[in-house]
């Protein structure tokens, strides 16, 4: 199953502080230990100025191997240094090949 989901991401920042937000795909709430290279990373150095808040959109993909059946994918997302990381909007798709 191929999964992609587009969120709208909003992250403050203060200087001193390093930020970092990771996005994934996972096949739990809980799943966010996808490869590398199916995870986003947003990452705002210590040293940049404060700013109220920034939004970004993003688009994270991930290949999930599943069997027939009911089969469920989530948008997982961790959050460190910043307080107010908030997700707006988002939409998720996913394609079955055989």
């Amino acid at each position: 199953m191929l999964v992609q989901a587009n969120v709208v991401v909003q992250m403050p920042h203060t200087t001193g502080t390093f930020d970092s937000l990771q996005l994934w795909i996972g096949s739990s709430a809980t799943d966010c230990s996808s490869s590398i290279y199916d995870r986003l990373v947003w990452e705002t150095p210590s040293s940049m100025p404060t700013y109220a808040a920034v939004q970004r959109t993003f688009t994270v993909r991930r290949a999930i191997p599943v069997t027939a059946g009911s089969n469920t994918a989530y948008l997982n997302g961790i959050a460190t240094g910043s307080t107010g990381v908030n997700f707006y909007w988002g939409s998720m798709q996913a394609a079955f090949f055989r």
